[in-house]
């Protein structure tokens, strides 16, 4: 299990969190996002063997929001 720590700067509020959330469940290898509305960050937890913070970053700007990091 790996970890990844994205900037996201589109982040207003925990509504947008729960969006992230309820999205990258359906994405293979995405175990567990937790975020901070406050420092508009994500940590996602992830199974290396099926995707990796490249496909993840892909994953966020499908869904409106591009991160760094």
């Amino acid at each position: 299990m790996q970890s990844a720590t994205f900037k996201v700067p589109d982040i207003t509020c925990d509504g947008c969190i729960g969006s992230m959330q309820f999205a990258l469940r359906r994405k293979p290898g995405v175990v567990k996002l937790e975020g901070d509305a406050r420092r508009k960050t994500v940590t996602i937890q992830y199974d290396e063997t099926k995707t990796d913070p490249g496909r993840i970053k892909e994953a966020l700007e499908e869904i409106g929001f591009p991160a760094t990091g």
